[in-house]
């Protein structure tokens, strides 16, 4: 038991373990370990991530209990993922053939029941630096695509500027021919109204006039 807590917080610290006594040999063996096994499904399944069965080595007659049926039987539903050591990596009882993973030795099944946190930390830290490299590509390309939409946008607005002032060329010269021409059709109406004033009848004799006449009195003309 020691080695197993040992090892557990030295792989990661802070964990919550429940210890459940039981006899590992002799007479009472059997009965505490099925009451430790029915009370770890029916008060402590939800709150348990994993169940160590375990013992030190000794001798095949003093394993025996965890070849027991009813024991067997119980590990087998457990309603909690179970790890069991029992012995020694050469002892091989039924109980390790029941649980869902069998383990060497006790502090094996310790190793087996919670991850290193070193092991954790460099894993974390390696998927930091690939979420960064990730990210300043992603970054790099994101800077890629925003300077070629700048020379894209900077293309279009000197051509949107060279056809505006190529525009305002063309409209200024066809400004300046429209005012020539209305200049000269002004200047022939400005023309034929002087000659027209000329030829009215109103403004010759504003200039006065004489009727000369015979002595019949026959206009002469």
């Amino acid at each position: 038991y020691s080695d197993v807590v040992k090892i557990l917080k030295q792989r990661w610290a802070g964990l919550q373990i429940s210890h459940f006594p039981v006899q590992v040999q002799g007479v009472q063996a059997v009965p505490t370990l099925l009451q430790a096994l029915q009370l770890i499904n029916n008060d402590y399944a939800k709150k348990l991530d994993v169940v160590i069965v375990t013992r030190g080595g000794g001798s095949m007659e003093d394993l025996q209990a965890f070849n027991d049926e009813q024991v067997v039987r119980a590990i087998f539903a457990l309603q909690v993922p179970s790890i069991a050591a029992i012995g020694h990596e050469r002892d091989i009882t039924l109980s390790e053939l029941a649980a869902d993973v069998r383990a060497s030795t006790p502090s094996n099944a310790a190793e087996l029941a919670v991850p290193d946190k070193r092991d954790v930390m460099y894993q974390l830290q390696t998927l930091v630096q690939q979420q960064e490299r990730n990210l300043q590509q992603l970054y790099h390309i994101a800077q890629q695509r925003v300077s070629d939409a700048v020379v894209t946008l900077d293309n279009q607005v000197s051509r949107y500027t060279t056809t505006v002032h190529n525009l305002q060329q063309r409209f200024g010269m066809q400004l300046v021919r429209w005012q020539t021409e209305v200049t000269l059709r002004q200047q022939d109406v400005e023309h034929a109204v002087t000659l027209l004033q000329s030829y009215n009848p109103k403004q010759v004799l504003q200039r006065g006039y004489s009727m000369t006449t015979l002595a019949n009195g026959t206009v002469v003309t």
